[in-house]
């Protein structure tokens, strides 16, 4: 195995033996720092992940950038190739691959499109 499967393997270990709360504190956070710099107040355009598991939790980001008007897309899984589709409220949403929840309507939206892309990591 790679360096870089086992360091991510690692931290997925990591990452899955924190509690709820922990998570939830932290995602709160980031969020908030997120959304208070001044280059992303001027973005439109937003590529995010639906977080699954332990993963920073993106839910309440997506609430707030689609009440603030912004565009949000999420990846859905074609033919073992991630694509894109815009969403307008988390309804729009259905079970993917693996549970992910991934956009029902899918649109197939250019990713060079974005203004701001969010991966978890």
């Amino acid at each position: 195995m790679g360096d870089k499967e086992s360091l991510r393997e690692r931290y997925i270990l990591i990452r899955n033996k924190l509690c709820k709360g922990k998570v939830r504190e932290a995602s709160r956070k980031i969020s908030s720092r997120f959304l208070d710099l001044e280059e992303i107040k001027e973005k439109q355009k937003f590529l995010l992940y639906h977080s699954f598991g332990n993963e920073i939790i993106t839910h309440d980001l997506i609430d707030i950038l689609l009440k603030g008007n912004k565009d949000v897309y999420l990846p859905y899984i074609r033919n073992k190739e991630i694509k894109i589709s815009r969403i307008y409220g988390r309804e729009d949403l259905k079970p993917g691959v693996f549970g992910i929840m991934e956009p029902a309507d899918r649109q197939d939206i250019d990713v060079n499109q974005m203004d701001v892309i969010v991966v978890p990591g």
